[in-house]
């Protein structure tokens, strides 16, 4: 966030510039929604980072859900084409249509992977009955439930002493989150699936982007370039499908932090876990059908 804010003041001029509040300090998670439609002048915000779920959880914007929805991604480079291209360009103006927030383009949030606090998973049966923390909609406890786990719903602030307690077994995050919230203090155990390439948007109330002109406005690609970049550089640490530079990482980080980790391996995912099928190709084409569970 403080790099897209910086990017914004430099790339405007000074003209344009963004007052970042991290950690829920202004609005919670479950609260982003609202705020930025009420916008600053309505007493929310101008501005928030949402997922795909929450998008889903309006009227007219179900299709949304599909995004998240297991390996529906191929990789890191199939999610930004798309969705930083025209294809994208068209998903956003379908949103601001029906609400009152515009969508400016997509950035890499991680792939996310499965921590566990006592058991470790090797396959998707291994996933039976563990209760899985997953973040509050109706799309992702679908993936939660497709997993194989019995998800619940909780607040990303409350993950840490939920894990330290056992009030749940296991949750899923990409691992810089992971790592942020020293979740491997109290879950030491982590399968790198990669079930979902994971983007979050950054978001503005429409009335605020009408607001601003022309030549504001077209700077919005710019810092989407400079973040693309940025992304590129740490796919090492990020755990993409391709991402073997972060298999070599692994062993010292494990030997460091007492961890278990199990990378399951690109070629047998299809094996052992979940997929969609048929799922985009990268063309940008895509068709989503009824999960599918595919068994060792």
């Amino acid at each position: 966030m403080n790099t897209f804010a910086d990017a914004v003041k430099e790339y405007s001029g000074g003209s344009v510039t963004c007052s970042v509040y991290s950690d829920s300090t202004l609005f919670s998670s479950e609260n982003e929604w609202d705020a930025i439609n009420q916008g600053q002048d309505g007493g929310g915000a101008d501005m928030a980072y949402i997922s795909f779920p929450t998008l889903s959880t309006q009227a007219g914007l179900e299709w949304c859900a599909m995004i998240n929805t297991a390996y529906f991604w191929s990789s890191y480079d199939h999610m930004t084409s798309v969705l930083n291209g025209e294809i994208g360009q068209q998903m956003y103006a379908r949103i601001a249509e029906k609400t009152g927030i515009t969508p400016l383009n997509g950035f890499y949030l991680g792939s996310r992977v499965i921590n566990t606090r006592t058991k470790q998973i090797d396959k998707q049966a291994d996933m039976t009955g563990i209760l899985l923390r997953m973040p509050s909609s109706e799309a992702w406890l679908n993936l939660g439930r497709a997993l194989g786990a019995e998800p619940t719903s909780m607040a990303f602030s409350e993950l840490y002493t939920a894990l330290q307690t056992g009030a749940i077994e296991g949750q899923d995050n990409p691992l810089p989150s992971d790592i942020n919230g020293a979740f491997y203090e109290v879950a030491p155990y982590f399968a790198i699936t990669n079930h979902v390439v994971d983007s979050i948007l950054p978001c503005i109330n429409t009335n605020t982007w009408n607001k601003l002109t022309d030549a504001q406005k077209r700077h919005r690609d710019r810092p989407r370039l400079q973040r693309h970049q940025a992304h590129r550089a740490g796919e090492r640490v990020c755990g993409l499908p391709e991402g073997e530079e972060l298999h070599r990482h692994l062993p010292r980080h494990q030997r460091v932090q007492g961890l278990c980790v199990q990378v399951v391996r690109r070629s047998s995912r299809r094996d052992r876990g979940l997929g969609y099928g048929p799922v985009s190709d990268h063309s940008g084409r895509c068709e989503v059908t009824a999960p599918c569970v595919f068994h060792p």
